[in-house]
């Protein structure tokens, strides 16, 4: 049976996925590959659904890097869900080097790539040679593929009769186990959320003392492209990020990523310890650098810091408002902190809405949550930063970048819009974005139960 590749591309370099193509054709002519890419789609084909199926069902993966490559929104979404993959077992990823560029300081730059050595195509001079060299580390990897598969199901059989063994071992240590610890109760340290979890986050829209998150947006303030990055504290294990691991097909109800806020729901994320660490890192183009970083523990919010010094957001792990589990549901009916960061954000929030001021003192963590989340579309967009802070610095003297956020912005944004003789602003893009929030956070209010204990 042919091994399923998908070939994930940046739309300047059709070129040369063409001439890879005429070299795997061979391959393909022999059934031992299924070439996916989508050029692939049909009329009338729904884009992104397409492509996220092609990419589960694919064993291997290449990935055409180069400049464009590396500066593709699309591209870089497509490298995560093969990385996800690659985690779980399911694919093989192979950096395919078009050009020189920065690959080596991507999520995949300590793969081996190919040509062999990482020579770039665009710079070999008999570039004939090197899509030969490609071909034949392909052919390499469908064979060792085959091998595996082979190997597997002459070993199922010993498979099944092990299991069987393991299992008779396995039940006598248990019955023995429950025997000696059924009056105990399970560790505090290790907690078991089966519907998932919510994670919220408000991130300052600047680095400390104003500067830029990142050197690839334009304008006076720059956005970055937040990813968060999970890993126990007491044991020790391998990291996980976010969205790379929890795609839309993995339980992930929320398929949203911001620029200024995270604020999302993840079915599988399920296993935790009682503390843990988070980094927040700025993904752009493929190229990931950390710029925050706490610790913290589940059901509790903590402050993240960059540099380990400077606050620049704060961030709230809770079970799933669905669980049942009175022992999880301690976290949800929990009072927040009133001065807390995020409380804060949700009293400017409402400010900028025109609405009364809410009783903090009243509101639980999952209400918390819950209200973040009905505001989780709404965006700043840079132009709108823009806007504000480099066209009205009077009227946003008093707003540093560094200790902006979602909410400031808009509280002062709304109190700018109601001064008709302020200095210029595109007043069609902030009453846009403000009369989404006043929908939102009047939709917010009327979830909040208002109780916590």
């Amino acid at each position: 049976m042919a091994a399923t590749l998908f070939i994930s591309y940046a739309h300047k370099d059709e070129a040369l996925l063409d001439e890879l193509l005429a070299h795997l054709r061979a391959l393909a002519a022999d059934g031992a590959i299924d070439v996916w890419h989508d050029r692939r789609l049909l009329a009338g084909d729904d884009i992104f659904p397409n492509i996220e199926a092609a990419l589960d069902r694919a064993q291997i993966v290449l990935l055409l890097v180069s400049e464009a490559f590396l500066a593709s929104h699309e591209c870089t979404r497509e490298m995560w869900r093969a990385l996800a993959s690659r985690e779980r077992r399911q694919s093989v990823v192979v950096p395919i080097i078009l050009q020189s560029c920065n690959w080596r300081a991507a999520p995949y730059g300590r793969f081996n790539a190919l040509p062999t050595d990482g020579i770039p195509i665009m710079e070999a001079p008999d570039r004939a040679a090197v899509y030969r060299d490609v071909a034949a580390g392909v052919r390499r990897l469908v064979a060792q593929l085959d091998q595996h598969k082979r190997s597997g199901q002459g070993r199922r059989r010993w498979t099944f009769f092990l299991a069987g063994v393991a299992a008779c071992v396995a039940g006598a240590f248990a019955l023995r186990a429950a025997w000696q610890t059924s009056s105990a109760s399970a560790r505090p340290s290790q907690i078991v959320v089966s519907e998932g979890v919510v994670a919220v986050a408000e991130i300052s829209v600047a680095a400390p003392n104003g500067r830029a998150w990142n050197a690839v947006s334009e304008g006076e303030v720059r956005l970055p492209n937040l990813l968060l990055c999970f890993r126990h504290d007491e044991e020790p294990a391998t990291e996980v990020c976010q969205p790379a691991s929890f795609g839309v097909r993995d339980g992930r109800a929320r398929a949203y990523v911001s620029r200024t806020h995270i604020a999302e729901r993840f079915a599988h994320m399920t296993a935790w310890s009682e503390t843990f660490s988070v980094d927040l890192n700025d993904r752009q183009g493929g190229l990931v650098r950390r710029i925050g970083r706490a610790h913290c523990r589940f059901g509790h919010t903590c402050e993240l810091a960059a540099d380990d010094t400077h606050v620049i957001g704060e961030l709230l792990v809770l079970p799933s408002e669905n669980t049942r589990d009175p022992r999880l549901r301690q976290y949800l009916d929990r009072c927040i902190d009133p001065q807390g960061r995020l409380a804060g954000q949700w009293r400017q929030f409402t400010a900028a809405a025109g609405l009364a001021e809410p009783d903090l003192g009243r509101m639980s963590q999952a209400g918390l949550a819950q209200a973040l989340l009905a505001l989780s579309e709404l965006r700043l967009a840079p132009s709108l930063l823009d806007a504000l802070f480099a066209r009205n610095p009077t009227v946003f003297a008093q707003l540093r970048p560094e200790n902006a956020t979602r909410a400031s912005v808009l509280q002062a944004a709304s109190l700018h819009l109601q001064d008709e003789g302020a200095s210029p602003l595109d007043q069609g893009e902030a009453a846009a974005v403000l009369a989404l929030l006043r929908r939102d956070v009047a939709a917010a209010v009327i979830r909040d139960s208002g109780s916590c204990r």
